[in-house]
């Protein structure tokens, strides 16, 4: 009985789809504690010291409250790259992934700093890894990446700029897959250290992959044109 009462009612839902239709809705609405004159808080430390304008619609404007990782003493690009290496959500063990990254390119830094033989080969030695990773991240942005275009029922591989979002995306992707590929064996943050002060040096796995995509964008280059096609 109470399954052709439920039979009843979707039915009636269904006849009624002005009236009903958010019962029948199965997403979430996505609510928000700020009003849409609400704007984000400036956390970057170079952006704060910069005076405002006399008509600068900060100055009025509510500001919304700054999240747990953004601090004056955080970096935008470090936050980045924990987003994209967590999986499912757990960003405690990406953020304690990286931490011990780090950690261990402070301590190759070190060993490599003592076993210097002269002063000028370790004043040429950098200790800080969040510099150290600046500086792989850098170095694995891609100029060009290729986007599959469908022209005449054939998909060709079409060289595109690479830039902004995209860019900075693929350089932490090629350092995150390239530690990925290494000797399983070995915990993750010792894989990752050891490519990101390779990255830092131009070498390693991740520089290759960059090459690589380089590469296929030049063997690709006679179907640039496409890019412009619809």
């Amino acid at each position: 009985m109470a399954l052709c009462k439920g039979k009843l009612l979707f039915q009636y839902f269904l006849n009624n789809p002005i009236n009903h239709a958010r019962f029948l809705s199965f997403t979430q609405s996505n609510l928000s504690r700020y009003a849409k004159d609400f704007i984000d808080p400036i956390v970057e430390k170079e952006e704060l010291s910069k005076p405002l304008d006399e008509f600068d619609t900060r100055r009025h404007r509510p500001v919304k409250a700054a999240r747990t990782e953004e601090t004056i003493m955080g970096d935008q690009a470090v936050q980045k790259f924990i987003n994209i290496i967590m999986r499912d959500g757990k960003k405690d063990v990406a953020r304690g992934v990286i931490d011990q990254t780090f950690a261990n390119i402070k301590r190759k830094q070190i060993e490599r700093y003592h076993r210097a033989p002269t002063q000028e080969e370790k004043e040429k030695i950098e200790l800080d890894p969040v510099k150290i990773f600046h500086q792989a991240y850098e170095n694995c942005k891609p100029v060009l990446y290729t986007r599959t275009k469908v022209h005449g029922g054939f998909k060709y591989k079409v060289p595109c700029p690479c830039e902004g979002n995209t860019q900075s995306f693929k350089s932490m992707k090629f350092l995150i897959t390239a530690a990925e590929e290494k000797d399983k064996r070995i915990r993750m943050w010792k894989r990752l250290s050891l490519e990101i002060i390779d990255a830092s040096r131009n070498e390693g796995v991740a520089i290759r992959k960059k090459q690589n995509l380089h590469r296929e964008c030049q063997a690709n280059r006679a179907y640039s044109h496409f890019r412009w096609s619809k």
